[in-house]
């Protein structure tokens, strides 16, 4: 048991690190070292046994995540309400990351604040890109939208508020700007990407 708590531990570390997977062998390595140099014997036998493979640091970090996704998929499903914040930017690799942030509000009136998701708009950020992905995310956690109290969009400017089927009390602000490859709602744009850019407050 403890020798999986250490795989885990190190394993969480190397992902909220950014490093590559294949870093727990190096670490493994150095521990181990470590150990020796202390004439700590039997410790350094211990870290023998654990297992930081890359393949096996990366099966603990699915793990992890797929751990995290299903309590945020309890925590929202027993939410009172819950709101959307839709952030749209541009990447080091010029590639259009939306992020979705949601806020729930439960039953005892306490408040969580979460990072739902993020999507890469490889090709177009119209409106209805983003709408799509922005459904897409919703969609893996099961958004009951009739909790929906608000989406506020920062893709663009705009005043315009809009209240879709099964909102209540929705609005959509936007503020902060967003550059469409896409190109804007007028000559070449679907009549669906009118709708969902209006929708989502884009002109």
């Amino acid at each position: 048991k403890q020798i999986m708590h250490a795989s885990y531990d190190v394993s969480l570390e190397i992902a909220q690190s950014k490093e590559s997977f294949s870093n727990g062998v190096l670490i493994k390595k150095c521990a181990i070292k470590m150990a020796k140099a202390f004439k700590e014997n039997l410790l350094a036998e211990k870290f023998e046994s654990i297992s930081l493979c890359r393949q096996t640091v990366v099966r603990r970090i699915t793990n992890i995540n797929e751990y995290l996704c299903n309590k945020l998929k309890a925590v929202i499903e027993n939410a009172v309400y819950y709101s959307f914040c839709l952030d749209e930017s541009t990447d080091i690799c010029n590639i259009s990351q939306l992020c979705i942030f949601i806020r729930i509000v439960q039953k005892d009136f306490s408040i969580n604040e979460e990072m739902l998701g993020l999507a890469s708009l490889h090709n177009t950020t119209k409106g209805g890109d983003i709408y799509d992905a922005f459904i897409k995310i919703c969609k893996e956690f099961d958004i009951d939208f009739k909790k929906c109290s608000a989406i506020s969009s920062m893709v663009r400017k705009s005043s315009n508020s809009w209240a879709p089927r099964g909102v209540r009390g929705g609005g959509v602000s936007g503020r902060g700007g967003m550059t469409s490859r896409g190109g804007s709602s007028s000559a070449g744009t679907s009549q669906r990407d009118v709708y969902v850019n209006r929708l989502l407050g884009i002109p």
